[in-house]
């Protein structure tokens, strides 16, 4: 296999790094791996960095006190928006909305 064939995310040796890094463990193993597909590779203090900051969890949102988002509202608002949209479609279809005939 040549460099050529090889999916866009292994287009050059670093991104190819980058991409094992993200599931292989071992920086000489994934050294070996890219240095066989491109003749060259970045280190392996390289990979091993680019596996710690994969593996760093994602930054956690804390939500500013002055920020207008409240889920509580906006649950609420929801609510009434499906209401009324579910009021308008019995309006324009009820015959789909009609209850069903009592079984006898």
């Amino acid at each position: 296999m040549i460099a050529s064939d090889l999916p866009e995310r292994h287009r050059t040796p670093r991104r190819m790094a980058r991409c094992l890094a993200s599931y292989i463990d071992d920086p000489a193993y994934i050294y070996r791996m890219v240095f066989e597909t491109f003749g060259k590779s970045p280190s392996t203090a390289t990979i091993r960095q680019m596996r710690i900051n994969y593996q760093k969890p994602m930054v956690e949102y804390v939500a500013d006190p002055a920020d207008s988002y409240r889920p509580v509202k906006h649950h609420e608002d929801l609510d009434r928006i499906n209401q009324r949209f579910l009021a308008a479609l019995k309006l324009a279809y009820p015959e789909r909305f009609a209850d069903p005939p009592a079984n006898r």
